[in-house]
C-alpha cells in the first residue's frame, strides 16, 4: 500500500458510499459547478493569456480543444474575474438537437432578461418589446405589419441590442457561448450584429470541439470580426498532478501515480476524473484511518479511455437505471422528465427513482424537471450505446411526445430525421421553415424548404415539394 501524502482529511466515508461522495471533491469542469468552482487548477498561463488578449481590445474569443479538455471550465473562470471587475455576465448554449431552432442559445438568457429587465417607455421601446415577445413565441406566422426581411431582422436585432443594454446598464458586457460547432445561422447573424455596436463594450467568448468552426454552417464566413482562435491543449503532467491532488482535498501527490493518470490519459481533465472515479470503484484507491490511500502502480485498474470509464460506472447501476439514462440520451444534452416520460412510456415514479440513482454517481444534474448530463461526452456515450433499431425508435417516440408539446417546430424535425422517418419529418421541416422565416432567420428558413424539398422527392409527395418549392421562390434573402 502507498500513501498519498494527504493534508488535513476532509471526511471518512467507507465502503460504497464514497462513491456518491468523491465527485464532490472534483474540480468543476465541463460546465458543471460544485464546491471547487473557485478553484482552477493547472490552467493558469492560460488564463493570463485570456485576459491579456480581452485586455488588448480582442471582442470575440474562441475556445477550442477536444471534449472535456476543459474550454468550458476556463471560460468561466475568465467571465467569473471579468464579473469581478464590473461586467454582467449572460450565458448561452448550443444543442446539437437544437441546431435547427434559430437563435437557441440566445433564447434562454433573452427569455430571462424580458421577466427582469425594464426597457424605457417610449415608441421605439415599445416596439422593441413587440419584436421580442414574438421571438419567444412559438408562432409560425409573421409579425404584423412587417413586410420587408430586412426591415424585420433589423428590428429584432435592435430589439435584442437594446434589451440586452437594459440588462447590463453601463457596466460591460461578457457573454458565454458554449458548443458553437453546433450554432444555427441566425445565432452567428445575430453575434455579427452585436459586434458591430461599437457603442457596446462587449466580449463574446465562445467554446468549440477543435476543428469544427467553418464546417457545420456556411454562415460562420459572415462574423464581420475574425475570431481570436486560442487552442486548450490538455494539461502538462504538472497540471495532471495538481488536478488530482485537487481531487482528493491534497496538497499534493506521487509523482509515480500522477505519471501513471497522464500517461493513460494524455492529461485531458474529464478522463483524469473519470479514472479517477474508476480507482475509487475498483478499489484501487481508498480512505483508510483519514487518509488516502492506493495500491501499488501494478496492481492499479486504470481505464483505457473516458468511454470505457463512463461504460463502466454506468454498468454499476440496476439495468431499470441504465435503460433510463440510455432513453435521456436521446432527448439531449438538457432535456425535461416530462418528455422523458412520454417518450420511453415509463412511469413518473420509475423515471425520478432512476434519475435520483444516476445524479448520485455524478453522472447527470437534477434541477426541478429539468436533467442535464454532466458533460457531452457522457451523453454521447449513453447515446452509442443504443442499438440502431431502438435508437431510431426513441426518436420516432420523442418526436411524437415533443410535437405534442411547446418544443420548437427545428427540434422535432431533428428528431423525426434521426427516426427515418421523412414524412412526419417533411411536415416539421416546412414548420421550422415557416418559423425562421417568422423570426427573420432568412437563411435558415431556405436551408429547411431545400430539406424539404428533398424529404418530398424521396416520399414522391409532389403536392408539398410543390409547397416548398413555392415557399422558396416567395423567399426574400436579406
Amino acid at each position: 500500500m502507498t500513501v498519498m501524502k494527504p493534508a488535513e482529511p476532509r471526511r471518512e466515508t467507507a465502503g460504497a458510499a464514497l462513491a456518491t461522495e468523491f465527485p464532490r471533491y472534483l474540480p468543476a469542469i465541463g460546465g458543471c459547478f460544485g464546491p471547487h468552482s473557485d478553484t482552477l487548477v493547472g490552467r493558469g498561463e492560460e488564463l493570463s493569456q485570456l485576459l491579456a488578449t480581452i485586455a488588448s481590445g480582442d471582442r470575440l474569443v474562441l475556445l477550442a480543444g477536444e471534449a472535456g479538455v476543459g474550454k468550458t471550465r476556463l471560460a468561466h473562470e475568465v467571465a467569473r474575474i471579468l464579473h469581478d471587475r464590473g461586467s454582467i455576465t449572460f450565458r448561452g448554449a448550443c444543442d446539437e438537437t437544437r441546431a435547427l431552432v434559430p437563435y437557441s442559445p440566445f433564447l434562454g438568457q433573452l427569455r430571462a432578461l424580458l421577466d427582469v429587465a425594464r426597457l424605457p417607455a417610449g415608441v421605439d421601446h415599445a416596439r422593441h418589446r413587440t419584436y421580442l415577445h414574438h421571438l419567444l413565441s412559438r408562432s409560425e406566422a409573421p409579425l404584423p405589419n412587417v413586410v420587408d426581411p430586412r426591415e424585420g431582422r433589423e428590428g429584432l436585432f435592435a430589439a435584442v441590442t437594446a434589451l440586452l443594454s437594459a440588462g447590463a446598464g453601463s457596466k460591460p458586457v461578457v457573454m458565454l457561448l458554449d458548443d458553437l460547432q453546433w450554432a444555427d445561422g441566425a445565432s452567428l447573424d445575430l453575434l455579427r450584429h452585436l459586434l458591430s455596436q461599437h457603442d457596446q463594450r462587449l466580449v463574446i467568448l465562445g467554446t468549440c470541439r477543435e476543428g469544427e468552426p467553418g464546417g457545420r454552417h456556411p454562415q460562420w464566413a459572415n462574423v464581420a470580426e475574425p475570431w481570436t482562435v486560442k487552442k486548450i491543449a490538455p494539461l502538462t503532467r504538472e497540471g495532471t498532478a495538481a488536478f488530482i491532488a485537487a481531487a482528493v482535498g491534497q496538497e499534493n501527490v506521487s509523482a509515480e501515480f500522477a505519471n501513471l493518470l497522464h500517461r493513460t490519459t494524455g492529461g485531458n481533465p474529464l478522463e483524469i476524473q473519470e479514472a479517477l472515479l474508476a480507482a475509487l470503484e475498483a478499489g484501487s484507491v481508498f480512505r483508510e484511518s483519514g487518509r488516502w490511500m492506493r495500491r501499488k502502480i501494478g496492481e492499479m485498474v486504470v481505464p483505457r479511455s473516458v468511454r470505457a470509464a463512463i461504460c463502466k460506472r454506468v454498468s454499476r447501476l440496476t439495468p431499470e437505471v441504465q435503460e433510463v439514462l440510455r432513453e435521456a440520451s436521446v432527448l439531449g444534452q438538457s432535456l425535461d422528465c416530462e418528455h422523458l416520460r412520454e417518450a420511453s412510456g415509463r412511469e413518473v415514479g420509475e423515471i425520478e427513482a432512476a434519475l435520483r440513482k444516476a445524479s448520485e454517481t455524478g453522472l447527470i444534474r437534477m434541477s426541478g424537471r429539468v436533467v442535464a448530463f454532466r458533460h457531452v461526452v457522457i451523453r454521447e456515450t449513453l447515446y452509442g450505446t443504443l442499438s440502431t433499431r431502438r435508437r431510431t425508435r426513441l426518436h420516432a417516440a420523442t418526436g411524437e411526445a415533443l410535437a405534442g408539446s411547446a418544443a420548437p417546430a427545428g427540434q422535432v424535425a431533428w428528431h423525426y430525421v434521426r427516426a427515418d422517418d421523412p414524412e412526419q419529418a417533411l411536415s416539421w421541416y416546412l414548420a421550422a421553415g415557416d418559423r425562421a422565416e417568422a423570426v427573420f432567420a432568412h437563411c435558415d428558413a431556405v436551408c429547411h424548404y431545400r430539406t424539404a424539398v428533398r424529404l418530398a422527392q424521396e416520399v414522391g409527395d409532389r403536392g408539398r415539394e410543390s409547397e416548398a418549392r413555392a415557399r422558396l421562390r416567395g423567399h426574400v434573402a436579406p
